[in-house]
């Protein structure tokens, strides 16, 4: 017990959550062992918190990584749908396409056109 409490204090003063997590689960179940129920109580109550507070910073962490990752995709398509309206515009067209009963669609996204004559 003399060596976990001591790991715990290192873990404390160095900011280890999950070591101190973990201390704290193996001296509740040691004093639960002991039947020192108070002290049992006590160190759970602390593992749980830590569990806890853990659990909920990994999980803000996933939620930042994945606004981030869908920010820069969606930017990314900007960019691309951008590029190709730039494209479209300095092609030059020796008739007026619509005038002629040409239809004229962009796949947004991609560098496609689409054109069909009305008949």
């Amino acid at each position: 017990m003399k060596v976990i409490r001591e790991a715990l204090e290192l873990a404390e003063k160095n900011g280890f959550k999950e070591n101190e997590m973990k201390a704290h689960s193996h001296l509740a179940s040691l004093y639960e062992d002991q039947k020192k129920f108070k002290e049992a109580y006590f160190h759970f109550n602390k593992f749980y918190r830590l569990q806890d507070t853990l659990f909920n910073q990994q999980k803000d962490e996933t939620i930042n990584e994945l606004l981030v990752k869908y920010e820069t995709e969606k930017k990314d398509a900007e960019i691309v749908l951008l590029n190709t309206e730039n494209e479209l515009k300095t092609c030059k067209f020796p008739i007026n396409l619509c005038e002629k009963g040409i239809d004229f669609r962009i796949d947004s996204g991609f560098s496609t056109c689409l054109f069909s004559v009305a008949t």
